[in-house]
């Protein structure tokens, strides 16, 4: 019951921090629209710059990185140089479920150092964005620990219902022996 109710709990907290992030992220851009943005922007940055077509490059780009199946995501970091730019977003890279979690949370936290440096929408940004990729390694840590947590306790579970079926026939093979003797 109490893992269903974690369960049920980390889900309604992850849609919420969706949300929030998504409010976040509109609240970031201001009055652009995708579209004005799109029309204006011929190019996107990729850096540390306060503009809306550099936010919106990142945003589109973390929005891309989310979509990449496996060979997608090897080829994209594959593909990245040594700029700056290159190198937030081999953090955003990491940051994918396609990683191993210490990885993952290893760049979620260089994010966060690199955001805590920019007093700028990039640093909110990308402070929303590594907040959201800690907090996904975070369930997904604990979704492990309760599924080998659930697995000794089936485990246990079996072990004592195969103990509790023995002593079962014991007290009935006494309860006979009892009967036996009673009756001669």
């Amino acid at each position: 019951m109490r893992l269903l109710l974690f369960i049920v709990s980390t889900l309604f907290l992850t849609a919420c921090s969706q949300q929030h992030f998504s409010s976040a992220w509109g609240s970031l851009t201001g009055s652009f629209s995708e579209s004005s943005l799109q029309q204006q922007c011929d190019e996107f940055p990729y850096d540390d710059s306060d503009t809306a077509c550099n936010l919106y490059g990142w945003q589109h780009f973390a929005y891309q990185a989310a979509l990449h199946t496996q060979s997608q995501h090897q080829q994209a970091l594959i593909h990245l140089g040594t700029t700056s730019g290159d190198s937030y977003k081999r953090l955003i890279l990491l940051s994918q479920p396609q990683e191993a979690l210490n990885v993952r949370l290893k760049a979620a936290q260089s994010m966060l150092a690199i955001a805590s440096t920019k007093d700028n929408s990039f640093g909110q940004f990308f402070f929303l964005l590594a907040n959201h990729y800690q907090q996904d390694v975070d369930n997904k840590k604990q979704l492990i620990y309760l599924n080998a947590n659930l697995k000794s306790q089936k485990a246990e579970n079996k072990a004592l219902q195969q103990a509790l079926i023995k002593n079962k026939a014991k007290i009935q093979a006494i309860m006979d022996i009892e009967e036996n003797l009673n009756t001669n």
